[in-house]
């Protein structure tokens, strides 16, 4: 979908002034969480909790903005992509997570007080979703596939590795910050969406009702045969090498 655009005027609220309550879904690579993150926009209370924070998304941003520092970003992501109840959201894997927390000005200027992690019990699947990505350059729904995916066993070890090292890293800032994140399963989200969209709003105290947002674009399931069929070849690949 080539007219997809993050940073226009769909995903924006009416201006919002003040300092919004915030919360952030804690995501993996492939975990679902740009689903999720469109689902939780929908309600029209959870703000549009995007990807800010990659850092050719925050380039993007301060141009169009016209800002030069990530503070200043900030309160103009406040300003426009509040919803009217005042909750701003944003997701974020740990490689763009961890830049934000390392700038203490920018860290205690969106000041998060909620934490959704996103998990997604099957690694593997995960991973080679990742693999997929990867090569076609597709990483949602809205992006034309570029090229088609070839299979590579290494690249899936290298993308489970890379996955689990995020997820520790996760777990690390959690416990350091004795913070009790509200846990999301890809599993289960694709199962019952209502269900987890429910969740998320009693966890952040949204008590009225979730209004609507102004309609935008949805992203779908990205799974294929393909995937299925690279997870029993990459299980008969790593049996075949056990010892």
């Amino acid at each position: 979908m080539s007219d997809w655009d993050q940073f226009g005027a769909d995903y924006d609220f009416p201006d919002f002034d003040g300092q919004p309550n915030t919360y952030v879904i804690a995501s993996t690579p492939r975990s679902g969480s740009h689903y999720f993150g469109h689902l939780l926009r929908k309600t029209g209370a959870l703000g549009s909790p995007l990807e800010y924070f990659h850092p050719g998304h925050v380039e993007t941003w301060k141009q169009k903005l016209g800002v030069s520092t990530l503070e200043g970003l900030i309160a103009c992501l406040f300003r426009r992509r509040t919803s009217p109840n005042g909750w701003f959201g944003a997701k974020a894997h740990w490689s763009q997570f961890e830049p934000l927390l390392q700038n203490e000005r920018a860290f205690q200027a969106i000041n998060f007080s909620r934490y959704i992690h996103i998990i997604r019990r099957d690694r593997l699947a995960q991973a080679i979703s990742l693999v997929v990505a990867r090569q076609t350059a597709s990483w949602i729904s809205f992006h034309a596939v570029r090229r088609t995916p070839e299979y590579d066993f290494g690249a899936i070890q290298t993308a489970l590795s890379e996955i689990d090292a995020q997820s520790d890293q996760w777990e690390g800032f959690f416990s350091s910050r004795r913070i009790d994140p509200m846990i999301v399963e890809y599993e289960a989200l694709l199962a019952d969406p209502e269900e987890a969209v429910t969740g998320v709003l009693a966890y952040v105290g949204h008590h009225g009702p979730a209004t609507g947002a102004a309609s935008s674009p949805e992203p779908q399931r990205q799974s294929s045969g393909i995937n299925v069929e690279w997870k029993e070849r990459y299980l008969a690949d790593l049996n075949s090498t056990a010892c």
